[in-house]
């Protein structure tokens, strides 16, 4: 599973609306944007640190004239020193900073649900999303099955087909008038 920026609108908002429709929080109605932009923001913030990490593991295999096919070796040592998380492991972290964000939000009148309560919801919204992803994943991955996986132009080539994928996908699910 991998979280990409464009969706993260719109699992802020089916969090936040999940979470209203079960009962579990209070939010006026004035307040929901601003109560989805700081689940958002959470989100924003991990994108945005991985995207550090994977830009110095670009960075030191230029430095060091390693191999691209060394680049998630090196990403995950980067990591693993900054003790942050990746894959599923980070979208666990994900959940867990939304969480807090949602306790954090002074959008939020109340929250009536559990911890358990909020995070199944978080959870499974996060599931809809990037469970699509996976699907995305599984067609790139098999039209790049000529490719090292791991390697700098494996990286490069998957994002690119990736962002296709999901640009065409949204487009298809635009109404149209």
């Amino acid at each position: 599973m991998h979280l990409y920026r464009k969706i993260i609108p719109k699992i802020a908002h089916d969090c936040i609306r999940g979470l209203r429709l079960n009962e579990y929080v209070e939010i006026e109605d004035i307040q929901v944007i601003e109560a989805e932009l700081d689940l958002a923001t959470t989100m924003v913030e991990y994108m945005n640190n991985e995207d550090r990490i994977s830009q110095e593991a670009r960075s030191g295999l230029q430095r060091r004239h390693l191999p691209a096919d060394r680049y998630a070796m090196v990403k995950r040592s980067i990591a693993e020193v900054r003790e942050f998380p990746l894959g599923e492991a980070g979208v666990n972290f994900v959940a867990g900073k939304v969480l807090e964000a949602l306790f954090d939000s002074d959008n939020v009148e109340e929250i009536y649900g559990s911890d358990e309560e909020l995070r199944t919801i978080i959870d499974e919204v996060l599931a809809k999303h990037l469970t699509v992803d996976e699907e995305i994943d599984r067609n790139v991955r098999a039209a790049l099955r000529n490719k090292r996986e791991g390697s700098y132009e494996f990286e490069t080539e998957y994002n690119r087909r990736v962002r296709e994928l999901t640009r065409r996908a949204a487009q298809a699910a635009q109404p149209r008038y």
